[in-house]
């Protein structure tokens, strides 16, 4: 499924970490439910025909489907993950630490975290010059990063579309690829972690 192919309130997107739903809003069609990654969010698309979700979100759909709360039979996972960082060995490049500086930095200085955020992990995207959302979501996201880990697709997520990119600043796509043996999984060439190399 590609982003453009529904319409209407039929569609929900959740987006990544740090960017604001009405930035990713423009690459979806009018309609179009965009929501910030977080777990109630992810309730709030649960209802939807159609489903994509980007990255964190990602994550959170399949955290979701692993208890049990979101199922959905068309649904497009962009640049997800079973875990994050670099120690758990499931395709994240990014260790732990960097993830904890990061933390760190936003605490200080939200803007500058993002920026530098957005230019590691290749977004295409200008950084917001304000708060994408809640402070405490973009904190509690960080969270997820750092200690979700999926220990294996949930039986109601393993039709997801998943679509990585080859290469991905922040994940190796191979090895994610590897842990959605199930899936129909696509990896794009010279595409990112950026979402519009991948839609």
């Amino acid at each position: 499924m590609s982003a453009g192919n529904s319409g209407g309130n039929e569609l929900g997107v959740v987006g990544g970490w740090g960017i604001a739903p009405a930035a990713l809003a423009k690459f979806f069609p009018a309609g179009a439910i965009v929501v910030a990654p977080t777990r109630e969010n992810v309730a709030r698309v649960a209802s939807l025909r159609r489903v994509v979700a980007y990255s964190l979100g990602a994550w959170l759909l399949l955290d979701a489907a692993t208890r049990g709360e979101f199922s959905c039979d068309n649904a497009v996972l962009y640049a997800p993950f079973l875990a994050f960082s670099r120690e758990k060995g499931r395709g994240g490049k990014i260790f732990s630490a960097q993830v904890k500086f990061l933390r760190r930095w936003l605490r200080r200085d939200c803007c500058g975290a993002l920026a530098d955020f957005y230019a590691r992990a290749g977004l295409s995207l200008s950084p917001p010059a304000e708060l994408p959302y809640a402070p405490e979501d973009l904190e509690a996201g960080l969270d997820f990063l750092l200690d979700g880990d999926i220990s294996a697709v949930p039986a109601a997520a393993t039709n997801w579309e998943i679509v990585l990119g080859e290469n991905d600043a922040l994940l190796d796509a191979e090895i994610v690829a590897a842990t959605f043996p199930k899936n129909p999984t696509r990896i794009i060439p010279r595409g990112t972690h950026d979402l519009l190399t991948l839609i």
